[in-house]
């Protein structure tokens, strides 16, 4: 599951009209680029977690992790695995850029669960950053 969250830019036929197209969009897509690289970077910075508490432990087994019950809860500090998985991909010629984790846990991770309170690094990067995109996009406009 991909989670995210969207940012939708108004006046762009103000923008075509008032820059060559070619400017335009190299312009455009470097500020894409350059915010793309600020939220990756917020992503991973604010992916600092204390590790949880568990009511198993693993065990390998055929090569393959096996969770067995140990009928208590027991820390399990945080591996920075999540962290690492943080990528940028851009699509849309480099008008578009999607960050996200590449884990499957990251959304219980962001959101929480019924044995582990939510630990947010998605929503709080991009709030750390939306602003200066949509400042560097208004200074393209001008």
């Amino acid at each position: 599951m991909r989670m995210g969250f969207k940012c939708k830019i108004t006046g762009l036929d103000e923008l075509k009209r008032q820059m060559d197209p070619m400017e335009a969009r190299a312009r455009v897509v470097n500020k894409v680029k350059i915010n793309g690289a600020r939220l990756e970077a917020a992503m991973k910075r604010k992916a600092q977690f204390k590790g949880h508490m568990e009511p198993f432990r693993m065990s390998r087994k055929g090569g393959k992790l096996h969770p067995i019950p140990v009928g208590e809860l027991r820390f399990v500090n945080a591996s920075g695995i999540l962290r690492g998985s943080v990528v940028s991909s851009f699509s849309q010629g480099g008008l578009t850029v999607s960050v996200y984790p590449q884990v499957e846990y990251a959304p219980y991770v962001e959101y929480g669960t019924r044995f582990m309170k939510a630990q947010p690094f998605v929503k709080p990067a991009y709030e750390a950053v939306v602003n200066q995109f949509l400042n560097d996009m208004k200074d393209v406009m001008k």
